[in-house]
């Protein structure tokens, strides 16, 4: 109890901390599709429902321009959220990312359909048996670290377009109440 672990539960440990990761990544996806869906209904509402496209002028037509606009920009923030990222610079949105020289990030899909073409599986499978266990926790530790640099963006476009959506029900609101 409280000891070192050995490489075995360590490697274990590590596979559990990304598989959590992972699950993160589905939650926040979910979330912006969530968003994604509301703001559509929501345009809709406002444009088709309300007819609020059929005022021409004043403070109504403001509050349905801002509604629009926030609307548009919290969907376009979602789909952002839910877009692949291919690539390490991409997942941490840094243009100097890269990974060390002797590393080999088997997990992650992006590194391994660059680094290995359609027709060389069987390096591919070379390459991993000769990863060692040090290897192998050091590519989960890396997973790990990517991946919440990964969570933390989308969590916090995903709580942008929330309030973004607020604001384009709360100016809605203001647009359906004041118009003539």
């Amino acid at each position: 109890m409280g000891g070192v672990l050995d490489q075995e539960a360590r490697l274990k440990t590590y596979a559990a901390m990304v598989e959590v990761d992972r699950k993160w990544i589905s939650v926040m996806d979910s979330k912006a599709s969530f968003i994604c869906a509301l703001n559509a209904a929501t345009l809709t509402l406002l444009w088709s429902g309300a007819k609020l496209g059929e005022i021409d002028s004043g403070l109504p037509l403001y509050a349905l321009y801002a509604a629009t606009v926030c609307g548009i920009t919290s969907l376009w923030l979602c789909l952002w959220v839910i877009l692949p990222r291919g690539t390490l610079r991409r997942a941490l949105r840094s243009p100097s990312a890269n990974y060390a020289r002797d590393f080999k990030a088997v997990s992650f899909y992006g590194y391994v359909a660059t680094a290995y073409s359609s027709t060389e599986e069987q390096r591919f499978s070379q390459d991993l048996q000769e990863l060692t266990a040090k290897d192998l926790a050091r590519e989960q530790v890396e997973q790990h670290f990517t991946i919440s640099h990964i969570i933390q963006a989308k969590s916090k476009q995903v709580t942008q377009a929330g309030w973004l959506w607020m604001s384009c029900v709360m100016l809605g609101v203001v647009a359906v109440a004041v118009r003539p």
